[in-house]
């Protein structure tokens, strides 16, 4: 006698809040899943097989299924390449961090817009573009530089801070922490978060762990800008590249490698410089270094995995503390703690709203203020 087939009863509206969520749309989903529209419309049941297939894919926690109503939390941002996708979702502290991003983003972009702040003309700008050349050279053009602008720096920590210079003078603010705000007991642990964006037609931001190395901080800079630009909000994690399965994510990957370590220049160099002299010269790591190699067709993938499990294990080295008032600055962003002062001289902001925002004291909120302003 042949066992009847389990069917679970599920709340039938996630299937469409999990594709939209994932940037996905149903057509996309049909390609994967051809009996997708039947379990929407509830024509007919997914087995639990398929159900654990459909929530991995679209990155969400196979128990939301059972949830009468769908949860209205923070991460509403998709976590791709996390080293399990779920935790990253679940982790009390990156959802925490997100909803503190997105009340100062709901505050400052309020606040630019009444004060006549046209919409930041970077957001979406290339959302129905998938040529990564065509894009990369679309950034390059708004924020002023060239192919291999680089070069001019030493070091890495001052190629990204050219870079958020200029982002922070167009209104895409970005921050730089390990921490939710200054809570050393609340860790955001880089294998499950490198970074996210969250998209915002007035104040995009950006957010980069400072836990990395500088040379995937400014990778995961420019691939969180990216996202800016086809406006597209998520994170990712520490994880194997080749498990992307969103490709908007990829496009993005593609982007921020043309853009770091672009093909014409690359190739111009390749032949005569170590993967270790090439990564000091691009500021990227020597992973990207062999993961362009690949991608261009100068190693296979057998030498790029043998080179890549030679490669030495980057151990960041804790920080001793340093000196807070210079460090505060990047973890709040300097450009949103002077929309905070502004507010508060021009008496639009109370002073105990203005240090709430900040996640600092009144004392404190003064000093950085002052130094930012200087």
């Amino acid at each position: 006698m042949a066992m009847a087939r389990i069917r679970l009863d599920v709340n039938k509206s996630v299937f469409s809040w999990a594709i939209a969520r994932a940037g996905y749309t149903e057509s996309d989903a049909v390609k994967s899943y051809p009996k997708f529209v039947q379990w929407k419309n509830g024509e007919i049941y997914a087995t639990p097989k398929q159900l654990k297939d459909f929530s991995n894919k679209f990155h969400f926690p196979f128990g939301y299924f059972f949830l009468k109503e769908l949860p209205v939390q923070a991460d509403t941002i998709p976590f791709f390449r996390s080293f399990e996708e779920s935790t990253a979702m679940e982790d009390f502290n990156i959802r925490e961090l997100i909803k503190l991003l997105q009340e100062r983003q709901e505050w400052v972009a309020d606040y630019i817009k009444t004060n006549g702040v046209e919409p930041n003309e970077a957001v979406g700008l290339f959302k129905n573009e998938n040529n990564p050349q065509i894009i990369k050279n679309g950034i390059l053009k708004f924020l002023k530089l060239n192919d291999g602008w680089q070069f001019v720096f030493n070091k890495t920590e001052q190629a990204i801070k050219h870079i958020v210079s200029i982002l922070e003078e167009n209104n895409i603010f970005v921050t730089f922490n390990s921490v939710v705000n200054f809570d050393a007991h609340r860790p955001i642990p880089v294998k499950l978060c490198r970074g996210f964006c969250l998209v915002n037609n007035y104040a995009p931001f950006i957010f980069v762990n400072s836990g990395d190395s500088k040379k995937a901080q400014l990778f995961t800079l420019i691939h969180e800008l990216a996202h800016i630009f086809i406006s597209f909000s998520s994170g990712f994690g520490d994880f194997e590249t080749d498990k992307i399965n969103n490709a908007k994510e990829r496009l993005c990957d593609k982007i921020a490698a043309e853009f770091l370590v672009p093909e014409d220049i690359f190739l111009d160099y390749v032949r005569t410089k170590t993967t270790e002299e090439l990564s000091a010269l691009f500021k990227v790591s020597e992973i990207v270094i062999l993961r362009r190699k690949l991608d261009l067709g100068l190693i296979s993938k057998d030498s790029f995995f043998r080179q890549y499990n030679q490669l030495p294990k980057i151990v960041k080295k804790l920080s001793g503390g340093g000196d807070f008032y210079l460090s505060a600055p990047n973890k709040i962003s300097g450009k949103f703690l002077r929309c905070l002062n502004n507010a508060m001289m021009e008496r639009k902001l109370t002073p105990m709203e203005a240090y709430h925002l900040a996640g600092v004291k009144g004392d404190t909120f003064a000093r950085l203020t002052a130094g930012v302003l200087s």
